[in-house]
């Protein structure tokens, strides 16, 4: 029996990029592969666009496909990014999604069983780029108000999806604003000081 999976690559302009992978698409067959082949820039980028992978052999990340495709790429609309996840991997019953995050370096693994296991696994992934964004805003800003504040903005937002008070993709949203201000940070640093 096959389990599907999706391969994707989100570029700086919210570009995802897909792959469909038929065979062994769990996280010890697909993802193990893509950890240990396939965990830098260049390399994520190239495997998301292949288009169709029949199978991803986890000990030499050597990929077979027995058909051929176009990779899919799709607009993602930070709003409604779980929305457009879950549609996504359903047209193709994908039961995971692994997304390669630039920002974080690292491949991203979403379970897609049931919309709400695919939420939980979405806001792990904002947790962990909450983790980096914290990191990266501590080397950068030399203001311990505005850092204090960033990361009070970042930890408020996390206790209200907890809370449920508000959902994954206003969080999303809200960390990849506060990526996107340290980027501009990074190319300009004296603008900010």
């Amino acid at each position: 029996m096959s389990t599907r999976a999706l391969i994707c690559y989100l570029d700086e302009h919210n570009v995802l990029t897909s792959t469909y992978n038929h065979y062994d698409g769990y996280d010890s067959g697909v993802g193990a592969a893509l950890r240990a082949h396939y965990n830098e820039d260049s390399k994520a980028k190239e495997i998301a666009n292949v288009g169709y992978i029949s199978y991803l052999n986890s000990e030499t990340g050597e990929w077979d496909a027995a058909n051929t495709q176009a990779p899919k790429a799709i607009k993602i609309d930070r709003k409604t990014f779980a929305e457009q996840l879950y549609e996504h991997a359903d047209g193709c019953w994908a039961q995971y999604i692994y997304i390669w995050d630039k920002f974080l370096g690292a491949w991203i693994t979403i379970k897609v069983k049931e919309f709400s296991d695919m939420y939980v696994d979405l806001v792990e992934y904002n947790l962990q780029e909450k983790e980096a964004v914290t990191a990266v805003a501590e080397q950068q800003f030399n203001d311990n108000d505005l850092l204090d504040e960033i990361i009070d903005n970042i930890s408020f937002h996390e206790n209200l999806v907890k809370q449920e008070m508000i959902d994954v993709n206003t969080f999303y949203e809200e960390i990849l604003a506060i990526r996107d201000y340290i980027k501009a940070v990074r190319s300009n640093p004296l603008q900010y000081v």
